[in-house]
């Protein structure tokens, strides 16, 4: 039998540009699950001037409910009087 040196090539063509596709990828979600963390300690409730209580009341008596996913469980997000929040 007389093997085709073509077909061989192709296929380990294929094989390296999928392996460095596949490398590329892990890069970029390596990137882009490093910076939702950035993202989210830039815009979260502390960045805003606020605080994250169990309850809101004393020098932060407003509830910022747009933020609240950024104190984590069993707290909430509460504003001083005068800050804006986008």
């Amino acid at each position: 039998m007389f093997f085709d040196k073509k077909g061989t090539e192709l296929s380990m063509n294929v094989i390296i540009i999928a392996a460095i596709a596949i490398l590329v990828l892990v890069i970029l979600a390596m990137f882009v699950f490093r910076s939702s963390d950035r993202v989210d300690k830039g815009t979260g409730c502390t960045s805003l001037s606020g605080s994250c209580l169990p309850m809101c009341g004393g020098d932060y008596p407003l509830h910022n409910a747009g933020f609240d996913g950024s104190c984590g469980t069993g707290s909430i997000c509460c504003m001083p009087i005068g800050v804006k929040s986008n």
